[in-house]
C-alpha cells in the first residue's frame, strides 16, 4: 500500500512528504533535539527542491516519489542536517555542480556545463576546503563521456582557478592574506566518537545494509542493459564514495554534515526498491525506514 502510493510522482505525493518531513522537525524542536530556525526549514526545502530537479531531469529513477520520499527520511536518521550550517548551504551549491555533472551524458553545450562545473567547485573550496574531492567527480564524469583530452583536462582547472584567484585577490586586498593560506592547511578531524553514539552508528549501519544490497543488485542489470543509464549509476556510486570521504576529513563534525551524503543514498535505495516486481517486498522496505525514522527520533 505504501509503494503503490508512492510508486507515483504526483502534486499530492509531493505534499504528503512534505508534511512528513515537517512532522519529523517538529518533534526534534519538542524534544531539544534541534533548535527552531526558519531559516533552515527553507534551505532544507531549497535542498529538497534542487535534489528532486536534477533526479527528473536526469532521470536518476523512474517516475516516482521513491528517492523524495527517502531523502526526507534519510534527513530524519540524521536530525542534525535540519539546522542551518555551513553544510547545509554549501550542500546546496555542491548541487549546483552536481546538476552539470549529472547533465554531461547529454552531449549539449560540453564545454560550457565542464567549466561550470569546476567554477562552483572553485567557490565551494573556499567555504569547505575538503569539498575539493568532487573535482574527482568532474573528470571521471568527463572520462566516460567523451574521454581526457589537453582540452577537458585544462578546463576544470581554469574554471575552479578563476574564484580562487578571485578571493585571493580580495584577501590580499584588504591584507587577510592569512585567511586565503588557512585554506590550504585546513586541520583534519579524524574523530568518530560523534558517530560511535547509538543514533548516529545504528542509522549509518541500517543505511548502509539498503546502499549495499541495491548496489549489488542494480549493477549486474545496469552492465547487462549498456544503456544510458550505465554513466548515471557509476557517478552515482561515485557521488556516495566521495560523500563518505568528505565526512570521514571533514573538519568540526557536529553532524549536520550528513546532509551531503543523502542525496546519492536517496537515489541509490530508490533504484533497489524499484527492481522489485512484487509491490509487498517494496512495502516492507518503505515500513522498515519509516519505522527505523521513529525509532532513531526517541533514543
Amino acid at each position: 500500500m505504501i509503494a503503490n502510493f508512492f510508486r507515483k510522482s504526483k502534486p499530492i505525493n509531493t505534499v504528503a512528504i512534505i508534511c512528513v518531513l515537517l512532522f519529523y522537525y517538529s518533534i526534534a524542536i519538542v524534544t531539544n533535539k534541534i533548535p527552531f530556525q526558519p531559516i533552515a526549514v527553507f534551505g532544507v526545502l531549497l535542498t529538497l527542491g534542487s535534489s528532486q530537479f536534477i533526479i527528473i531531469k536526469n532521470k536518476l529513477t523512474k517516475h516516482n516519489s521513491y528517492s523524495f520520499l527517502l531523502f526526507v527520511l534519510l534527513i530524519t536518521f540524521f536530525v542534525k542536517t535540519l539546522t542551518f550550517t555551513s553544510s547545509l548551504y554549501s550542500n546546496l551549491i555542491l548541487f549546483l555542480f552536481l546538476r552539470k555533472v549529472y547533465s554531461l551524458k547529454k552531449e549539449t553545450k560540453t564545454i560550457q556545463k565542464i567549466f561550470d562545473a569546476s567554477f562552483w567547485i572553485g567557490i565551494l573550496f573556499i567555504i569547505e576546503p575538503f569539498l575539493i574531492i568532487f573535482i574527482t567527480l568532474l573528470y571521471f564524469a568527463i572520462y566516460l563521456n567523451e574521454g581526457l583530452k589537453i582540452r577537458t583536462l585544462l578546463i576544470p582547472i581554469i574554471g575552479f582557478f578563476i574564484p580562487v584567484f578571485l578571493y585571493f585577490t580580495y584577501c590580499f586586498w584588504f591584507n587577510k592574506i592569512n585567511d586565503f593560506c588557512q585554506l590550504f592547511y585546513s586541520f583534519t578531524d579524524i574523530n568518530w566518537g560523534l558517530y560511535l553514539k547509538n543514533n548516529y552508528l545504528i542509522s549509518i549501519i541500517f543505511t548502509l545494509i539498503f546502499i549495499l544490497i541495491s548496489i549489488i543488485l542494480k549493477t549486474p542489470k545496469i552492465i547487462q542493459t549498456k544503456d544510458s543509464f550505465n554513466f548515471s549509476w557509476l557517478l552515482l556510486i561515485l557521488n556516495f564514495i566521495l560523500s563518505a570521504l568528505l565526512i570521514y576529513f571533514i573538519d568540526n563534525k557536529n553532524g549536520s554534515e550528513f546532509i551531503y551524503i543523502i542525496f546519492p543514498s536517496a537515489i541509490i535505495i530508490a533504484n533497489g526498491i524499484e527492481l522489485y516486481q512484487k509491490k509487498w517486498i517494496s512495502d516492507i522496505i518503505l515500513l522498515l525506514f519509516f519505522i527505523f525514522s521513529v525509532v532513531v527520533n526517541v533514543l
